[in-house]
Formats: structure tokens, sequence, C-alpha cells
């Protein structure tokens, strides 16, 4: 398991280190690495149990946050420093990121602090390029959160507009097909700058 970037609250500094962890033994996690670019703000993670790949994000700088488009990857089963795979269409923080085995999708997120988009994009995990583009959420988006099985992405609460407020809604996409999010149902509150995972993730289980 990796866990790359993120931000130290107080400092304003965003990281670039990459931390993994074995899942079969607990204990502390160990380097792994370094992310291409400090930032924070990438929900979720994209991979196939070979490469893990990490899009968008931003860090804190003065006198503005500066947002990125970048997408880099790193090989799992060895350490290192990342590569770059590709770019997103836009730079875009505050997104989320899942994948099954073949595809990976980077959703919502915005060009900056409070702005928001919609748009859905994919990578083939296979192949290093840039991303496509997919389809639409059903409102623009961003601090939310998204899983996978092999078959399904779903996309879940945030922070929506034009209402801009949080949000307990649940979208879908089928991976293997392009196409706008679908309704999937309700979370039993409204939340943001959440988390998700599935048992399947990756598309491997």
């Amino acid at each position: 398991g990796l866990i790359a970037g993120g931000n130290t609250p107080g400092d304003g500094g965003a990281r670039k280190s990459i931390d993994f962890i074995t899942m079969a033994s607990r204990g502390d996690s160990s380097d792994f690495g370094e992310l291409m670019q400090e930032r924070f703000d990438f929900m979720g993670g994209m991979g196939n149990g070979v490469r893990a790949v990490f899009a968008g994000g931003y860090s804190q700088t003065s006198p503005a946050a500066t947002f990125f488009n970048m997408i880099d990857t790193v090989n799992v089963q060895s350490g290192g420093a990342a590569t770059k795979f590709g770019e997103l269409s836009a730079t875009r923080g505050r997104t989320t990121n899942t994948s099954n085995s073949t595809r990976g999708l980077n959703m919502g997120g915005g060009p900056g602090p409070s702005s928001r988009t919609n748009i859905i994009e994919f990578i083939t995990l296979s192949t290093e390029g840039n991303a496509q583009d997919f389809g639409d959420l059903s409102n623009g988006v961003l601090s939310h959160a998204s899983c996978a099985s092999s078959t399904r992405a779903v996309q879940a609460g945030g922070y929506i507009s034009p209402q801009n407020a949080t949000t307990n809604a649940m979208q879908f996409v089928t991976i293997s097909t392009t196409g706008n999010a679908t309704e999937f149902g309700d979370m039993t509150v409204a939340r943001d700058s959440t988390s998700a995972l599935s048992d399947v993730n990756g598309g491997l289980g």
C-alpha cells in the first residue's frame, strides 16, 4: 500500500514523499520514494497491481495556490522516484482518482481553491499518455471521494456547485465504456474531504 504526498498543517508545506506499508503484516510505514512534485488534495490513486498512478493536486504557495495537471507513476514492486505518465487536460486539485486493473479515472476537482468542474477523464494504465475525455458528473464537485470494482466506479460526496453546499449524493459510471455518471444513491449524511475504498479496488478482487 502506498501513501503519497499530503500537507503538514501549520507550515503550509506540501509533501512529495511516498511511503509504503506491507498489507500482510502490521507495522509502521517505510520510505518508498518521491512524487515528481510536492502536492496534496489528489484524493485516491490508480493502479493495476504493477503500476501506481497519481493525478492532479496542488500546493499552497504565496500569494496563491499552484494547481497541477501532472500524472506521475511508480512501479509498486520496487521503490523509487515517480516518473511522468502524462497530463490531465487542465490543472485540477481537490479531485478524486480511482481505477480497475485496466483504466484509471480522474473526476471533478477544479483549477482553483473554490472553482469546480464536472469533468471525468480516463487513462489506460498499461500505456503512458495523456488523459482522455470519459464523460461528466451531474454537477461540478470538489473535495470528494471515489472507489471502484472491476466494472464500476462510484463517486461520493464533496462540495458541489451551484448550491455551494456539501452533498450526500453518489454517482457511478461503467469503467469499460465512456459516458456521463448516473445516480447511485445517497450516503447517510452529507460529507466532503473524505476517502473511499472497496475490497476489489484496482479490479483485482
